[in-house]
């Protein structure tokens, strides 16, 4: 291999990492969320926190101390997560009941971030949830090895929305490890992909759905655990993986949006989480060797030019990461030493990501999405050209992270597009009450 691709050396530390009032106990975490209000949500196996019962589910306060307990209690574990800018706080996991009284929330509940009351989203999962994301429309969106979700066949991702359970056309198998949504209401998915219908089969990939389409952005050669986004609408994901499409990448990689650049960690560490602060420094945990051939966990982070590790190694695993809305940086995972009962926050603050405030769907129903405005070629060179019956009002192209990029008043029918990146963008064309979105790829 070309030295170049070489992992980076061991990274230098900065930093401690603290107790969090006696952690989580008698079990472990696998998933943590921060809410609007600087809560931090920590689900799993566990049964206590601070030493409270909290089955499985429990609340810290802005920064400083146990909630008490936030549910009565769940009757198994839970894998994720997620609070909702609409505050909701959704878990999934193999759970069945909830509650002294037997309720039943079949895989899937939610209640409101003042809790402790769980409620179940109809009849919920035929099998267990793994991952929950909820994007800027307060849409939730569940992935798991399920087939149906409230009697409805689905295949492994569905969206909650409001009221109702949404299943995804065109139809698509999902096997998902990780998934991010991006202040567009777009979505992100890292794992396994496949439909007969679309001829389209992506394993240990990462695809991107646009509210009408599936698109595949690139497929790895080993196993994609985790995906995030900067501010900037880059893609991060990491895994087990050596090369993604055709860019070497030891266990990390970037996507600009048009190409994969490969971002090297440190010698032997594996990834199995990442996360993006305001600042874009890029976060990731997992697990790595130690000196007497025993996996501890850690914590690194990429300023974009050099790693550093956060604290020293546990000696478990990590398997979740976050951030709250004062800057508090959280690990969790299955690590017990030094008093980090599987829980710790660092002892450096960090800028939180912006959150995306709530938007809500509108459509304007004067306007006619008309079939007599055609844009040709696809994919396109230096000219796009638009075909109407008439004159053009405006043309505004927008890139795959909802940016844009160019607009253009009283345009002619041929577009001078060589301005233009090579990549995937929208193209909403007007004609005076007529409208239509169109998406080019330029070459």
């Amino acid at each position: 291999l070309p030295e170049w691709i070489f992992p980076s050396p061991l990274p230098p530390t900065v930093g401690t990492w603290q107790a969090m009032d006696g952690g989580v106990t008698y079990g472990s975490v696998n998933d943590l969320a921060a809410d609007q209000h600087g809560d931090l949500y920590v689900v799993g196996s566990f049964h206590e926190a601070g030493g409270d019962d909290n089955e499985r589910v429990a609340k810290w306060k802005q920064g400083a101390y146990w909630a008490g307990n936030v549910a009565v209690g769940f009757d198994n574990y839970i894998n994720a997560v997620d609070v909702s800018n609409k505050d909701k706080v959704f878990v999934t996991g193999k759970f069945k009941e909830f509650g002294s009284f037997g309720n039943e929330v079949d895989r899937i509940a939610a209640s409101t971030i003042a809790g402790p009351f769980w409620h179940a989203l109809g009849t919920g999962l035929s099998s267990s949830g793994q991952t929950l994301m909820s994007d800027v429309y307060g849409r939730t969106y569940v992935g798991g090895h399920f087939a149906l979700v409230d009697g409805i066949s689905c295949h492994g991702l569905v969206r909650w929305d409001e009221d109702h359970w949404e299943n995804f056309e065109p139809s698509m198998y999902f096997d998902v490890a990780g998934m991010v949504s991006d202040e567009n209401g777009v979505f992100y998915g890292a794992g396994d992909f496949s439909s007969s219908e679309l001829g389209f089969d992506v394993d240990n990939g990462v695809v991107m759905y646009d509210g009408e389409e599936w698109i595949r952005l690139g497929e790895a050669d080993h196993v994609i655990d985790d995906i995030a986004l900067d501010t900037a609408g880059n893609i991060f994901i990491v895994g087990t993986f050596w090369n993604i499409d055709d860019t070497p990448a030891y266990h990390m990689a970037k996507w600009d949006g048009v190409y994969w650049h490969g971002i090297n960690v440190p010698a032997y560490y594996k990834p199995r989480q990442v996360i993006v602060d305001g600042d874009n420094n890029i976060y990731i945990g997992g697990s790595k060797p130690d000196d007497n051939g025993y996996w501890d966990g850690f914590v690194a982070r990429w300023n974009g030019l050099y790693w550093v590790d956060l604290g020293y190694s546990f000696n478990q695993k990590t398997t979740a990461l976050a951030i709250d809305t004062f800057g508090n940086f959280y690990a969790g995972g299955e690590f017990d030493n030094n008093s980090l009962n599987h829980i710790a926050m660092f002892s450096e603050q960090v800028t939180p990501f912006p959150a995306y405030p709530p938007k809500l769907l509108v459509y304007d129903e004067e306007i006619d999405f008309s079939d007599e405005i055609q844009v040709f070629p696809n994919p396109a060179g230096e000219i796009l050209n638009v075909n109407v019956p008439g004159k053009l009002s405006a043309i505004v192209f927008f890139d795959i992270t909802g940016k844009e990029v160019l607009s253009i008043q009283k345009p002619k029918n041929e577009i001078d597009i060589t301005s233009l990146n090579s990549g995937i963008y929208f193209i909403h064309v007007k004609q005076n009450e007529k409208s239509k979105l169109f998406k080019v790829f330029v070459k």
